[in-house]
């Protein structure tokens, strides 16, 4: 019985010592690689205010991400800390232990007219997404700066065309080519 006991905490031990995998869900630091990090506008200036939600998406594959269970964060207000920035803190990745790589992607919506992310793809809303990108998850008690979403490169957002607008744009398409005919 004591050798089954100390089996056990042996591995509950060696198990909170791999923990589960966190990651520093932010972009307002100086990160390590050059890159552009900033979640931009339609027009291609940094995006700020409170009502643009960002929320972090994780996975093992690109297609198949799910969000994390934190409230998503905002961009903050442009006079605070510029715009273009979200602080989110730190995000639990279940499933990803130290030493294995999770496939993230950071989604943006306005969250003062939807919910989530999904309600304003499937309404028509303005929103953007990064490129899915690979983060190694460190070892528990690693510096900061190996939490930082390193691989993250920033995005611009893209309007959602309506059904009104691509029915129109397919009607002009068949009438120029009747009247080409």
């Amino acid at each position: 019985m004591k050798t089954i006991t100390l089996l056990l905490v042996v591995l509950a031990s060696v198990s909170d010592l791999r923990g589960q995998g966190t990651v520093l869900f932010s972009n307002n630091r100086a990160f390590q690689t050059e890159a552009d990090r900033w979640v931009l506008d339609l027009n291609g200036n940094r995006l700020y205010g409170t009502n643009w939600k960002v929320q972090l998406y994780f996975g093992t594959e690109a297609n198949s991400l799910f969000p994390v269970a934190a409230t998503p964060a905002h961009l903050t207000d442009p006079d605070a800390v510029g715009p273009g920035v979200w602080i989110g803190g730190m995000r639990t990745l279940p499933g990803f232990l130290s030493g294995e790589t999770a496939t993230l992607q950071v989604r943006v919506w306005d969250g003062a007219l939807f919910g989530s992310f999904e309600q304003a793809l499937a309404n028509g809303g303005i929103h953007g997404q990064s490129a899915p990108f690979s983060y190694l998850v460190p070892p528990v008690g690693s510096a900061p700066m190996f939490y930082y979403m390193e691989n993250f490169r920033g995005f611009q957002l893209v309007p959602e065309p309506s059904s009104v607008a691509l029915l129109l744009m397919g009607a002009c398409g068949l009438w120029l080519r009747r009247r080409r005919l």
